[in-house]
């Protein structure tokens, strides 16, 4: 063909279809097979709709010429060629750790526009910088917080947020509370401790009660999620294996109940106490319960036995661990050296008689 003559009109088509089929060639279509009908944004087009315009003979031209965004055409191609080489695995791990896309898209060498783009394909929520600052600067929890948290958990505690946690106790506890809160400093702010007041029409009285809440913290969001699973708290068989003689006394603190109530009496008129002791787990389920008995049998060689406690008023059976009375002393033993002083009571029969003449305006049983 001469310089100058128009090309025959056979040749372009024969041109434009060997480049439909080279794009064609690089294209994986399996890879898009679990994304076909995902909407990213207010793109209308669909990896579903972008095969067959592909397969119907179109160019990327011919697509961005019909009125579809150029950049999500540009993601598209790129993605079903492999160039976007970001698992949504590797992205969330990587994400959930605090790395903004922009590193994301330098790490995986990724075009950034494309980063929008895929962060939508995957259906990840966005993580704003609050979220990002923090995943850099968070503290990692220490062992005696670790410890502190499981046994807390299993008591009072609660999830306040995804990955935060609220620690709570009346007015007679208060400085429990306090040492919770300092053993947490790294966790929350400074004069975090809030005072709550609650008016209560049955009693005619003003119940006061003392809470915290943690900072947002990658640990706590795992604890929070183990021990909620079901989106209700249970006993959760991984951490008990877990728990430490620290986290037993913490347990106990929060949940624990002991009795003084039957002595024996011995040979020169002498006592020996013999406490009943139970740990209230009653919003537990009777197979987490179950697995407390024989975590406490094979960890601290502690004998005892689920009780039932009949139903709350939605129905639901209640469950209540109750030490054996042979075992009582062992158990108290294991958690009196980490006792707080306030809490005593539970733990020392002189400390309970104390206990027991300041507070008297509560006291309506002998087991508390």
């Amino acid at each position: 063909m001469r310089k100058g003559q128009q090309a025959p009109k056979s040749v372009g088509i024969a041109v434009r279809e060997a480049n439909r089929q080279r794009l064609i060639i690089k294209f994986n279509w399996e890879l898009i097979k679990p994304y076909l009908d995902i909407k990213i944004s207010k793109f209308k087009i669909t990896f579903r709709l972008f095969k067959t315009l592909i397969k119907r003979g179109l160019t990327l031209k011919d697509i961005k010429k019909m009125g579809y965004d150029k950049h999500i055409v540009d993601f598209m191609s790129n993605f079903c060629q492999e160039k976007v080489n970001l698992s949504k695995k590797d992205f969330i791990e990587d994400y959930e750790l605090g790395q903004s896309l922009i590193e994301i898209a330098e790490k995986y060498n990724i075009i950034f526009g494309n980063m929008t783009f895929l962060k939508q394909l995957y259906k990840i929520k966005t993580k704003g910088a609050t979220f990002i600052h923090r995943k850099k600067t968070e503290v990692p929890l220490t062992q005696r917080q670790r410890e502190i948290i499981y046994g807390s958990m299993l008591g009072d505690a609660k999830r306040f947020a995804p990955a935060s946690i609220g620690f709570g106790q009346g007015e007679k506890q208060k400085d429990y509370l306090y040492w919770k809160y300092d053993e947490m400093k790294s966790l929350v702010t400074k004069n975090g401790i809030k005072k709550c007041e609650c008016f209560d029409k049955r009693s005619n009285k003003t119940h006061v009660s003392y809470r915290f809440y943690t900072h947002s913290n990658t640990e706590l969001g795992e604890i929070n999620k183990i021990f909620y699973r079901g989106g209700k708290k249970d006993v959760p068989l991984e951490i008990l294996p877990k728990l430490t003689d620290l986290s037993l006394a913490v347990w106990f603190m929060d949940d624990g109940k002991t009795g003084w109530g039957y002595h024996v009496k011995l040979k020169h008129s002498t006592w020996n106490l013999k406490p009943d002791c139970c740990i209230c787990t009653d919003s537990f389920s009777f197979k987490g319960c179950e697995a407390i008995v024989e975590l406490f049998k094979n960890k601290w060689d502690i004998d005892s036995y689920v009780k039932g406690r009949g139903q709350r008023k939605d129905g639901v059976n209640r469950y209540r661990v109750v030490i054996r009375n042979h075992s009582a002393f062992d158990l108290l033993n294991i958690i009196k050296p980490y006792m707080v002083p306030c809490m005593e009571y539970k733990v020392n029969y002189h400390a309970y008689l104390e206990w027991r003449k300041q507070n008297q305006d509560i006291m309506k049983y002998k087991t508390l």
